[in-house]
C-alpha cells in the first residue's frame, strides 16, 4: 500500500512512489516524461521521499526500499564459501590469452580476487574493486571501460561502457545478476544490465552467469537475457527442479561448484 505523504506536492510525490512500487526503480527522465515536469523537480522530489524513507535515492533516479541493493562490501560477506567456491569452478573456464569481460557484482569479485591462479588473460571490467583485484600478480592486462562513476555499485555506467563493450569481442564474460528464474531468465534491478547483458552475449563466444542458489526466484526490475542466450550458469548447488528444466532445454551447461 502507497504511504500518504503530507506535504506540497503530495499528489505528484506520490505518484512516484506509486510508479517506483509497481516497477521496482524509475530513472528521472522517465519520470519527468511521465508526469509532466522538469527533471529538476522530480530530482527535489526525489531527495524529499528519500529523505523521509520512502524511497532509495540511486544514481539517475531512485528505486524502492524492499528491492534496495547493499553495498558490494555487505554483499561480498553474504554466501561467502558458495561464492568462493563458484569462483573456483570460474576459474577452470579461462583459457590462455583469453578476452574477458568481467561485469559488477560479489561473486564476479570473488572471481577477480582468485585471478592470481588464471592463466595470462585480457580482462575488461567497468567495475572499479573488479580491476583492481582482476590485476593480481601482474600477469594480467587488465582495462576499465570509460562512463561516469556509480558510488552505489563503485562501476562506471553510461553510454561510454556500452560503447567499449560494443567494439570488442571476448572470449568469455562473466556476470552475477541479482537474480535467476526458471521461467523469466537472468534478472536485474538496473536498467544498465538490461542493456549490457545482451550486447555481451552476442559478442562473447561463452556467456556465463555466475549465482548462488539464493539468488533463485528472487525478485528483480529488468529482464535482461532469456536462458537462450546463456551457455553456462556456475551455482553451488542447484535443486530447484523447474529451473533444471528450463537450463536443460535452453541448453545451458550447469556446472555446480558445491559449498567450498
Amino acid at each position: 500500500m502507497t504511504t500518504r505523504i503530507p506535504d506540497i506536492g503530495a499528489a505528484r510525490q506520490q505518484a512516484i512512489v506509486r510508479f517506483v512500487e509497481q516497477n521496482g526503480s524509475a530513472r528521472v527522465a522517465s519520470l519527468a516524461q511521465a508526469l509532466n515536469v522538469s527533471e529538476m523537480t522530480i530530482r527535489r522530489d526525489l531527495d524529499a521521499l528519500a529523505s523521509a524513507g520512502h524511497l532509495l535515492r540511486t544514481h539517475g533516479g531512485a528505486s524502492t526500499v524492499s528491492t534496495a541493493t547493499p553495498s558490494l562490501n555487505l554483499r561480498m560477506g553474504h554466501m561467502a564459501h558458495a561464492k568462493e567456491a563458484i569462483a573456483r569452478k570460474a576459474i577452470g573456464l579461462i583459457g590462455l590469452e583469453d578476452r574477458i569481460f568481467m561485469g559488477g557484482g560479489s561473486t564476479v569479485l570473488a572471481l577477480a580476487r582468485q585471478m592470481i591462479s588464471a592463466p595470462r588473460c585480457r580482462v575488461l571490467t567497468s567495475t572499479i574493486p573488479v580491476a583492481t583485484a582482476a590485476i593480481g600478480d601482474g600477469r594480467h592486462k587488465v582495462e576499465i571501460t570509460g562512463g561516469m562513476y556509480n558510488p552505489d555499485f563503485q562501476n562506471l555506467r553510461g553510454d561510454r561502457v556500452l560503447l567499449t563493450v560494443r567494439e570488442r569481442y571476448f572470449d568469455i564474460s562473466f556476470i552475477s545478476p541479482h537474480a535467476i528464474d526458471a521461467e523469466t531468465g537472468v534478472l536485474d534491478v538496473g536498467d544498465q544490465q538490461a542493456l549490457l547483458q545482451p550486447i555481451l552475449a552476442s559478442q562473447s563466444k561463452r556467456h556465463v552467469i555466475l549465482a548462488d542458489h539464493s539468488k533463485i526466484g528472487r525478485s528483480a526490475s529488468f529482464r535482461t537475457l532469456p536462458w537462450s542466450s546463456v551457455n553456462t550458469l556456475v551455482i553451488d548447488k542447484l535443486d530447484d527442479a523447474a529451473l533444471r528444466r528450463a537450463l536443460r532445454d535452453a541448453e545451458v551447461e550447469i556446472i555446480e561448484a558445491g559449498a567450498g
